[in-house]
C-alpha cells in the first residue's frame, strides 16, 4: 500500500513539473523581481512563466577572454562563444540539470532566437542594450514555415512593434526569459568605440525539459 501511494505521489509530482514547464502565461509583460534574492525565491518565480529582471552586481564574474573561447557561430551582427567554468548557484534549479553557458558578443544585434528550456537567464555586462521579447502568441509574425526569419525587414519589424516588449537593462542586470518566448538583443551603441557588447546566456536543462522535448519531437513526426 505504501509503495502504491509513493508511486502515485511521484507521478503527480512529475505531472506538476511537466505542466509548469510546458504552460504559457497569457500576460505579455516584464517586471522587476522585488523579493528577497534567494535561490528558492528565484526558482519559484520562474514558475510564473513571465520575464523578470533583477540586479545582483555582487555576484557578477568578469567575462572570459574572448580569444580563449570556442567560437560557435558568427553573423554580421553577433558572435557566439562557448563559455567555460561559469556557474551561478543562485539561479540553478533544484532538480538535476545541465548548464549550457554561452557568451554573445553583439556588434549590432543578435539573431532572433527562441528559448526551449524553462530556466534561461541573460546577464548584461554593458549599458545601452535593448532586449526585445516576443510573447509566444505573436510568433506567427516572425516564422516562415516554422523557421525564424532573420532578414532585415523582420528585425526592423520586431524593433518597432508596440505589441512586443522592448526593455533596456542596466549594466549588471539579469533577465529571466521563459521558454517559448523569442528574443532579439540589440546594441544601441553601434559605431562607437565600445561597439561590441557582452551578454552571457545561461540555460539550465533539466530532465523535465528533455521529456517535453521528446514529446514534441514525437508529435511532430506524427
Amino acid at each position: 500500500m505504501i509503495i502504491e501511494v509513493l508511486f502515485i505521489f511521484v507521478l503527480l509530482y512529475l505531472y506538476f513539473l511537466v505542466y509548469i514547464a510546458h504552460k504559457i502565461n497569457i500576460n505579455n509583460e516584464i517586471y522587476e523581481f522585488d523579493k528577497e534574492k534567494t535561490r528558492s525565491n528565484i526558482n519559484s518565480e520562474t514558475n510564473l512563466k513571465l520575464p523578470f529582471h533583477l540586479n545582483v552586481e555582487h555576484i557578477f564574474k568578469r567575462p572570459s577572454k574572448i580569444n580563449s573561447l570556442k567560437l560557435i557561430k558568427k553573423t554580421n551582427g553577433c558572435s557566439i562563444y562557448r563559455n567555460i567554468n561559469k556557474r551561478y548557484s543562485l539561479f540553478e534549479p533544484y532538480i538535476k540539470h545541465n548548464c549550457d553557458s554561452t557568451l554573445l558578443r553583439i556588434k549590432s544585434h543578435s539573431e532572433v532566437q527562441v528559448n526551449q528550456n524553462k530556466s534561461t537567464f541573460y546577464f548584461f555586462h554593458n549599458n545601452n542594450t535593448i532586449i526585445h521579447l516576443i510573447h509566444p502568441s505573436y510568433i506567427d509574425h516572425i516564422l516562415d514555415e516554422g523557421v525564424i526569419k532573420q532578414d532585415k525587414k523582420t528585425i526592423e519589424y520586431i524593433k518597432n512593434n508596440d505589441e512586443f516588449i522592448h526593455f533596456s537593462p542596466s549594466k549588471n542586470d539579469i533577465i529571466h526569459v521563459p521558454n517559448y518566448w523569442y528574443v532579439l538583443i540589440e546594441n544601441t551603441e553601434q559605431g562607437s568605440s565600445n561597439n561590441k557588447h557582452i551578454v552571457e546566456k545561461m540555460t539550465y536543462n533539466t530532465l523535465i525539459d528533455d521529456l517535453i522535448s521528446l514529446k514534441e519531437k514525437y508529435l511532430m513526426k506524427k
